[in-house]
């Protein structure tokens, strides 16, 4: 984290977001563009209404990146819940 220029509250984010399986600086990015900072944001989200958010925030900041496949983004929902209780 300290490589990347972040702000004090990106790095918060990023951090949190990185306990979940398989997330990446690259995907912290985009949960994070995509107004998902924390694992409650992750836990009490939809499938549907992350992948929508996510498709959304590559479009609007032309991301080189790819939507979550279905599955990844159960396992974060999944992990996430797991976090929070």
């Amino acid at each position: 984290l300290e490589k990347l220029n972040l702000s004090d509250d990106e790095k918060k984010a990023f951090f949190e977001l990185y306990l979940l399986p398989g997330v990446n600086e690259t995907r912290a990015e985009l949960y994070y563009l995509s107004g998902y900072k924390t694992l409650f944001d992750i836990a009490s989200s939809s499938e549907e209404e992350i992948l929508r958010k996510t498709a959304e925030a590559i479009s609007e900041n032309s991301l080189d990146s790819i939507v979550p496949l279905p599955k990844e983004v159960r396992t974060h929902i999944a992990a996430a819940k797991a976090f929070i209780l």
